[in-house]
């Protein structure tokens, strides 16, 4: 799960810019440990994780847009 964790958090930085900075300013060792992992607690893989964060910064920018 390191590696994964490690590629997700390098890819938030990358896209700090493109609404990821919630990753790099709000998750600690937990957040990443519990974000990489499905509903049943089974570890994500690299693309699934990705994908699961995309997902996140959709919703959230969509909310920013409506209500800021």
């Amino acid at each position: 799960m390191k590696t994964t964790i490690e590629k997700a958090k390098q890819f938030a930085k990358d896209n700090y810019e493109s609404g990821f900075d919630v990753y790099v300013e709000c998750y600690g060792k937990e957040e990443w440990e519990e974000e990489a992992k499905d509903d049943s607690g089974k570890e994500l893989t690299w693309p699934q994780l990705k994908a699961k964060m995309k997902e996140y910064v959709s919703v959230r920018e969509e909310m920013r847009s409506n209500y800021w």
